[in-house]
């Protein structure tokens, strides 16, 4: 076997530790697949192979280690992104004439793709026995269009192969974009679809991930089996390749600089803990590192007298005495004028993921927009806030005012006179439901979601601990009192505090 040349270079700076392995026969990008693990065995010799390859390394602090790379087995074939041999067209073709569909169900929409037919979202709203469905074509396909993909495939035999990252790893993808779906009242065009396939081997052709990834236009990736039996497309399984590091001239087990890190990284976990667990009493966490084997050890004490201290620090000036609990990360500030922000408008909340975000004002607006990589934004206002027309809404709606303080758990605003809609030739419109959540890890914890339930009515969900502060000074109509005098928030004897994680 042609024997790999490996430029291992291992560089100690600061507290952390950067290794590079760079294949001097193929220069190329990190590559996710080939997955490396260090290891610090300290004095207890390994089975290292006679002939393994070893580099010595010396750190910042001048602690010199033997470290033996291992030795990497050619890639097959298989796992090459050459060129292809056979049009992987014949593994999913049998998709497109079996009728095979698949489905994703979410909170609102349920997508359905059946493979070499078409793809579409709906929603299907019962109102007693009457039944209304809201359906949306993303993208359309045919045998004609199969049989003119072929041609291209078998004009392009030397097209390399496509990857994509999924849960970390670079996969090989089969494309289908689909298109001639329902005209999107965004840019005037038909949706379009781009369906990866990749090969998973328990997979029953279900739809992986759904994303939206400009205007109308989607990504789909789905898990097919039948892309398995394609030697170019098997996912090949994966092991850490060990690179084993032995002290030398009488260096700790693990070098000093990565043992700080490692500290500091306990440190971390343990605030965490208790800004999560606010009821558990300070304490304060000894480390202890064998400064032979380097074995890092942590345990809690409630406190430590003089003579402990001077034990594990030595004796030092009162300002360099270790604190009696770690100091919080999170700074807590014992005022309301965030939730009077919040209230007047000022501290707008921001959330969503994929293509579109969703931003919400209290008082003000609502507005969905996309951000592009050349910071242009594109927004579609959902909805302004009128208090004539939100009280009007709830002459309408009267299961819609707020309930009972004991009951109290929300409260719903409306919004409307938003961007036009086209589709039904009225302005859009939002129902703001303002949820208190409870048991959040931190008070500044907000979650938003949206729904369409009707073409361009919307439902926005804001959930935050915030919300939990101002439900008990809503008053019938679910609205915070207006101090006439002027147009601040009148907020009587909030006990609000905040924390930033």
């Amino acid at each position: 076997m042609k024997r790999l040349q490996w430029i291992f270079m291992l560089t100690f700076v600061s507290l952390c530790i950067f290794l590079v392995l760079v294949n001097c026969n193929d220069l190329k990008g990190f590559d996710d697949n080939n997955l490396f693990s260090l290891n610090w065995p300290g004095e207890k010799l390994l089975d290292i192979p006679t002939d393994a390859e070893s580099i010595i390394v010396t750190s910042h602090a001048k602690e010199k280690y033997q470290c033996y790379l291992p030795k990497l087995s050619q890639k097959d074939d298989a796992e090459n992104p050459s060129t292809l041999e056979t049009s992987a067209l014949d593994y999913i073709e049998p998709l497109f004439t079996g009728d095979v569909c698949s489905y994703r169900i979410e909170s609102y929409w349920t997508y359905e793709i059946c493979h070499g037919n078409y793809i579409k979202q709906y929603h299907e709203e019962r109102d007693g026995k009457m039944s209304k469905v809201q359906e949306y074509y993303l993208g359309k396909w045919n045998k004609e269009m199969t049989v003119e993909l072929r041609k291209k495939l078998e004009s392009n035999k030397d097209e390399k192969l496509k990857f994509k990252k999924i849960d970390g790893l670079n996969l090989p993808y089969f494309e289908v974009e689909m298109t001639d779906g329902t005209i999107c009242d965004l840019n005037n065009e038909p949706r379009v679809t781009r369906v990866l396939y990749v090969c998973y081997a328990h997979g029953k052709n279900e739809i992986f991930s759904l994303k939206e990834t400009s205007s109308c236009n989607y990504e789909i990736v789905v898990l097919t089996p039948n892309l398995c039996l394609h030697s170019k497309y098997k996912v090949q399984d994966t092991k850490d390749n060990a690179i084993n590091c032995f002290p030398l001239e009488n260096a700790p087990k693990k070098p000093k600089s990565l043992l700080a890190m490692e500290v500091e990284s306990m440190k971390l976990r343990y605030q965490k803990l208790m800004d999560v667990n606010k009821g558990l009493k300070d304490a304060i966490a000894v480390f202890k590192v064998d400064s032979k084997d380097g074995k890092l050890t942590m345990e809690f004490v409630d406190d430590l007298n003089t003579k402990q201290i001077e034990d594990l620090f030595g004796k030092s000036d009162e300002a360099e005495k270790p604190p009696k609990s770690f100091p919080v990360l999170s700074s807590v500030a014992d005022d309301t004028s965030q939730v009077e922000n919040f209230l007047k408008g000022k501290n707008c909340l921001t959330g969503g993921t994929g293509w579109w975000k969703y931003e919400f004002c209290y008082g003000k607006y609502v507005r969905q927009f996309h951000v592009d990589k050349f910071g242009g934004i594109t927004h579609i206002f959902l909805g302004a806030f009128n208090e004539k027309a939100h009280k009007e809404f709830l002459q309408l709606h009267p299961e819609k005012r707020p309930k009972p303080k004991a009951q109290r758990k929300q409260v719903t605003h409306f919004y409307n006179e938003g961007s036009f809609c086209d589709k039904i030739g009225q302005h859009r419109q939002t129902e703001v439901i303002l949820k208190c959540l409870e048991n959040a890890p931190s008070r500044s914890t907000v979650s938003l979601y949206l729904l369409e339930p009707k073409m361009c009515s919307y439902i926005l969900g804001v959930e935050s601990p915030l919300i939990c502060d101002i439900l008990d000074k809503v008053d019938e109509d679910g609205l915070v009192p207006i101090n006439k005098s002027s147009d601040d928030v009148v907020i009587d004897q909030l006990e609000v505090t905040f924390q930033n994680d």
